[in-house]
C-alpha cells in the first residue's frame, strides 16, 4: 500500500514543504519515531522479561529450599530411627546376656547337685552303707532320726534287729538317695527346660546330654528297685556308664562354661538374638 507523506505529515501537524525536501523531512520523523516506539517497545520486553526471570529464579530458589528442607527431615528422621534401633538392638542384647549370665551358674548348680545325688545310687557307693544291725537299740533309734524316714518307717525299723534290721535300713535308705537323685534331677530339668533358652545352643546341648545321664542312671536304679535283680541280667549299665563318664566329662564341660562366662563377648548388632520377654528373675527359680 502506498502512504501518502504529505498527506500524513499533514494530519501529524509538521509543517508540509514540497518536493524532495518534504520526503526528506517525513522520513526522518518516521525514522526517528519507529525507532523510539520499537525502543520503548523492546525496553518494555525486557523489563517484562527480567520480572518473568526474576520471579522464575525466586521460584526455582523456594522450590530447591523446599526439596532441600525435605531432604534434610527425611535424612534426620532416618538417622533417628536408626539410631533407635541400634539403642534398642543393643538393650535387648544386654538384657539377654544378663539372663544368660544369671541362667549358666545356676543351671551349673543345679546340674551337680543331681549329679551328686545319682552318685550316691551308683554301684561303688551302695557298698559302704553303715552297719546297724548290732547297734544298741538307744543307740540306733537316735541313727534313725538323722535320716528322713517317715514316723512309719522308723516305728517299724525300731522294731527289726540282725540282719533283717540290716538289709530293710539299707533298702529305706536306698529309697531316700533314690528320691533325692530323682526329685534333684526332675529340678534341673525343669529348670533347663524354662530358661534354657537364655543359654547358647551348644551349651544348652551339653547340659541335655548330662540330664540324659543321669536320668537314665535313676530310672534303672528305680527299675532294679521295683523289680528286683534278675540274675545274669546286666541292670547296672547305665550307672556303670555315670560313674565312669561323669568325672571326665565334668571337668571338661566345666572348662566350656567358665569359657563363656569370662571371655565371651556381646555380639555385635548384626549378630543381635530375637527379643525375648522375660517376665520374673531365673535366678531366683
Amino acid at each position: 500500500m502506498e502512504v501518502d507523506l504529505i498527506a500524513f505529515a499533514k494530519w501529524l501537524g509538521i509543517p508540509v514543504f514540497s518536493g524532495l525536501a518534504a520526503w526528506v523531512a517525513a522520513y526522518s520523523y518516521l525514522k526517528f519515531a519507529g525507532e523510539k516506539a520499537i525502543e520503548n517497545a523492546l525496553q518494555k520486553d525486557l523489563k517484562k522479561f527480567e520480572h518473568g526471570l526474576t520471579s522464575d529464579i525466586e521460584k526455582f530458589k523456594a522450590e530447591e529450599a523446599l526439596k532441600n528442607e525435605v531432604f534434610k527431615a527425611t535424612q534426620t528422621d532416618k538417622i533417628e530411627h536408626f539410631r533407635f534401633d541400634v539403642l534398642v538392638s543393643l538393650d535387648r542384647t544386654t538384657k539377654l546376656h544378663e539372663q544368660e549370665f544369671k541362667v549358666l551358674p545356676r543351671a551349673w548348680h543345679l546340674l551337680h547337685v543331681a549329679g551328686g545325688a545319682t552318685g550316691k545310687i551308683s554301684p561303688r557307693n551302695v557298698a559302704g552303707r553303715p552297719i546297724v544291725e548290732n547297734l544298741e537299740p538307744d543307740v540306733y533309734s537316735r541313727f534313725l532320726d538323722t535320716y528322713q524316714f517317715s514316723e512309719i518307717d522308723k516305728d517299724r525299723l525300731r522294731t527289726l534287729v540282725g540282719r533283717e534290721r540290716q538289709d530293710e535300713f539299707v533298702k529305706g535308705v536306698e529309697f531316700l538317695e533314690l528320691q533325692a537323685a530323682r526329685k534333684a534331677h526332675s529340678k534341673f530339668n525343669n529348670y533347663l527346660l524354662s530358661f534354657g533358652i537364655f543359654v547358647q545352643k551348644p551349651l544348652r546341648d551339653r547340659f541335655k546330654e548330662f540330664s540324659s545321664l543321669i536320668g537314665a542312671a535313676n530310672s534303672e536304679a528305680a527299675f532294679e528297685r521295683e523289680l528286683g535283680r534278675i540274675p545274669g541280667a546286666n541292670q547296672r549299665e547305665a550307672r556303670d556308664a555315670f560313674t565312669v563318664e561323669w568325672s571326665p566329662k565334668i571337668a571338661e564341660f566345666e572348662a566350656d562354661v567358665q569359657r563363656r562366662l569370662w571371655e565371651a563377648r556381646l555380639p555385635s548388632i548384626d549378630q543381635r538374638d530375637p527379643e525375648v520377654g522375660v517376665t520374673e528373675n531365673p535366678a531366683t527359680n
